[in-house]
């Protein structure tokens, strides 16, 4: 696995009607990031143990994602060495890089 947590993160769930009763709409996932960063940061002042936001993909058919921020570190939400850690470049990825490039429809340069 490439990604695990240590423990269980505070994650913000964005995927359900919380953003339409906050105010805002689905369009955050879908907008553009300026809109994006100023509610991110509003959430982030208004829930001080929040340590990431839980939302649809607006790039990858609405497939879960999640944003964390710098709390999930100083939370211990994220081990303190990954469990893999490998550039983009190294062979070992191209596989799966350009397997996930044709299941979206990029190119491979």
């Amino acid at each position: 696995m490439g990604f695990e947590i240590a423990t269980p993160l505070k994650l913000l769930d964005l995927t359900g009607s919380f953003a339409t009763r906050a105010g805002a709409s689905m369009a955050l996932m879908t907008g553009p990031r300026a809109v994006a960063r100023c509610w991110a940061q509003t959430f982030y002042e208004a829930y001080f143990e929040l340590q990431g936001v839980y939302y649809p993909s607006s790039m990858y058919a609405n497939a879960p994602a999640i944003a964390l921020n710098e709390r999930a570190i100083g939370g211990g939400g994220l081990p303190a060495v990954p469990g893999f850690h490998r550039a983009l470049a190294d062979n070992a990825l191209h596989t799966v890089i350009r397997n996930v490039a044709r299941e979206t429809g990029y190119k491979m340069v």
